[in-house]
């Protein structure tokens, strides 16, 4: 009888950690996907000096990146997230664009952080690009969604000026 319960013990040690090493390698893979979106979306609104949402050139290779490498993973652009009511942001889920919705979920946020300009200052800005990730095994959704935040470098009188 000592050596069945032994048995059972070792067992449930051995499924626990394979459940553990298998969650951890999830999480992993969704942290690095969403770094590499994070990093297209970034790299994109750079490239075409601006977050337009009237420019289907721009949103066609998002869509078409987010497509290619399988994202979907969907969050809130609301406090909880560095987002407040007062900031001018825009969610962003397939070809549905929504300015200031803390209530809907998107696949990522674009937040325009207008520099103040000075006396004789170039007018500039930059953008803040949050894209969300979670913990999924395909067969289980826990529900937890994390974001991940990235930042342009200063771009110079930006082409999205009027949008806005």
């Amino acid at each position: 009888m000592r050596e069945a319960i032994g048995g059972a013990w070792l067992l449930s040690i051995t499924v626990a950690l394979i459940a553990l090493f298998t969650a951890y390698l999830a999480f992993s893979v969704n942290y690095s996907k969403a770094f590499k979106v994070k990093d297209a979306i970034v790299e994109r609104v750079e490239k075409y000096e601006g977050f337009d949402t009237n420019n289907t050139q721009e949103m066609k290779e998002i869509r078409e990146y987010l497509s290619k490498i399988g994202y979907n993973t969907k969050g809130k652009c609301n406090q909880a997230t560095g987002f407040v009511s007062s900031s001018q942001y825009y969610g962003v889920d397939g070809s549905n664009i929504r300015k200031n919705d803390s209530n809907t979920r998107f696949n990522f946020c674009v937040e325009r952080v207008t520099k103040a300009a000075g006396v004789g200052d170039y007018s500039s800005a930059y953008y803040k690009v949050t894209v969300f990730y979670g913990l999924s095994l395909g067969f289980v959704d826990l529900n937890s969604i994390f974001f991940l935040t990235g930042e342009t470098k200063n771009i110079y009188y930006p082409k999205d000026m009027s949008v806005w």
